[in-house]
């Protein structure tokens, strides 16, 4: 088990329905150094729990920004 997880709170515009946040889960989820990703469609943001040593906050707001959503920074 991983013990130096970090945990990211992203704001994020543009999900219309459930199945936008289940685009960007997904695609965090295949970012390596990521352990664990939600998205909720309701509050518009992405709640991540990452290892610090494999992926920076910049590398995870930009594969949700690849999927065609925004960042809310």
């Amino acid at each position: 088990m991983v013990e130096n997880l970090k945990k990211a709170e992203i704001k994020v515009s543009g999900m219309a329905c459930g199945e936008c946040a289940l685009t960007i889960k997904k695609a965090l989820n295949k970012v390596e150094g990521v352990d664990e990703a939600k998205v909720n469609f309701r509050t518009k943001r992405a709640t991540i729990k990452y290892d610090p040593d494999k992926v920076k906050l910049p590398e995870l707001e930009k594969a949700i920004e690849d999927t065609g959503y925004d960042v809310i920074k």
